[in-house]
Formats: C-alpha cells, sequence, structure tokens
C-alpha cells in the first residue's frame, strides 16, 4: 500500500541504508511495502492524425483503460489549440477498455487535448485523465 503525495506514489521508505515496512500515522498504518496497491489510475492515450475536409483537421483514436476496470464513461471532451470544445464517442472493448474515432474539420483541431472522466470499477470513484495531441 504505497503513499501518494501529491501525483507521485511513494512504493519504497528508508532511513539511511534501513528499508523501512510499515509506517503509522498514530494506531492508523498508511505504508505497508509488501502490499500492492489495489487501485490503479487508468490510461488515456489519443493517437491524432490529419483528417477532416482536405486533411485540414485531425481525426482523433481515443483509447481510455484501467486495469481495475472502467464501469462507466462519465464525460468526455476535446479542446482546440483555440480553447473550442467539442465532444466524441467512446464505445466499450472490454471490461478494462473504451475507444473511439472522432473527426473534426478544421485547422483549430490539429493541435489540443482530450479529457475523460470515467468511474473506476474497483473503488467506484470518478476520475480525470487528460492527454495533450498534435497532427504531425
Amino acid at each position: 500500500m504505497p503513499i501518494e503525495l501529491g501525483t507521485t506514489t511513494i512504493d519504497k521508505m528508508y532511513l539511511g541504508s534501513t528499508e523501512i515496512v510499515r509506517a503509522y500515522l498514530g494506531d492508523t498504518l498508511v505504508f505497508d511495502s509488501r502490499l500492492t496497491p489495489v487501485n490503479t489510475t487508468g490510461t488515456l492515450t489519443v493517437d491524432a492524425v490529419a483528417g477532416g475536409r482536405r486533411n485540414q483537421g485531425a481525426t482523433l483514436t481515443i483509447t481510455v483503460a484501467d486495469t481495475d476496470g472502467i464501469r462507466a464513461i462519465v464525460s468526455m471532451q476535446v479542446t482546440a489549440s483555440d480553447g473550442r470544445t467539442n465532444s466524441f464517442t467512446l464505445n466499450r472493448v472490454d471490461a478494462n477498455t473504451f475507444r473511439g474515432n472522432a473527426t473534426y474539420n478544421a485547422d483549430r483541431w490539429r493541435n489540443g487535448s482530450v479529457t475523460v472522466v470515467y468511474t473506476d470499477a474497483t473503488d467506484n470513484l470518478d476520475k480525470t485523465l487528460t492527454q495533450a495531441y498534435a497532427v504531425t
């Protein structure tokens, strides 16, 4: 059971050269190096290629995956380089993966970011993933 400090996961602790196996806060166990995390954050990948009318825009292939499983997709948004937003559709591939394609016609969609919020199947909590993309 690692400790999370911001976005950093601490999975080993040392006092000098001695590895700390367990740490407590009062009577509460807050770190145990022998336990693996029971919950992970998923991954968001965005493959962007030229698309749309006369290849001026972008065609995105968006994949969300979490080894803990994905109960549901809560929201999805693509943000263009000029700040405009649009939505897209993701379809379930299996219990751990959703995937979808989206094509946008204008030049402004060649660079941007994708944000997906999903519900984790293990702890039923919503998780947010954001990934930048660029058509090269």
